[in-house]
């Protein structure tokens, strides 16, 4: 979701070469919101199979689909398909909302136990969001 933020604009530049710093930014914000743009074509469908085919699969697809698409946005040799593969990460990303389901059914009506869980995986997000563009940011130039 959010590793591309620290070289998305470093990115567009080199995918586009006549890009400069001061004309890179809108390219930078279309490569950080196609991911989110994806995932608002998925979310409810990602929650429809979730509730057909359980929240283990989902989740284990979607953590497979994730690293493939994460693979080929890394790979993408144009701007074109630098969008195309971060929206088809978007769409394959049902991650979230079914550790949230799943944080509000396994206490089976214990508050105190859904509370807890539900800000442990909200934490870990925060962590998330707090760690992971600072270390995408050092391994986008780490020679």
């Amino acid at each position: 979701l959010i590793s591309a933020f620290p070289y998305s604009g470093f990115l567009a530049m080199h995918l586009v070469p006549s890009l400069t710093s001061e004309t890179a930014g809108s390219y930078a914000g279309l490569i950080a919101s196609s991911f989110m743009i994806g995932r608002t074509f998925s979310s409810f469908e990602w929650g429809k199979a979730s509730d057909k085919y359980g929240r283990k699969v989902v989740i284990q697809i979607s953590l497979i689909l994730s690293a493939a698409f994460s693979i080929a946005f890394g790979m993408a040799p144009t701007f074109g398909l630098a969008l195309f593969w971060r929206f088809v990460l978007g769409l394959s990303n049902g991650i979230i909302s079914s550790v949230k389901t799943i944080c509000s059914e396994y206490p089976r009506g214990d508050k105190e136990l859904e509370t807890r869980m539900m800000a442990l995986v909200l934490g870990m997000w925060g962590y998330g969001f707090l760690i992971c563009p600072a270390l995408s940011g050092y391994l986008s130039e780490p020679v």
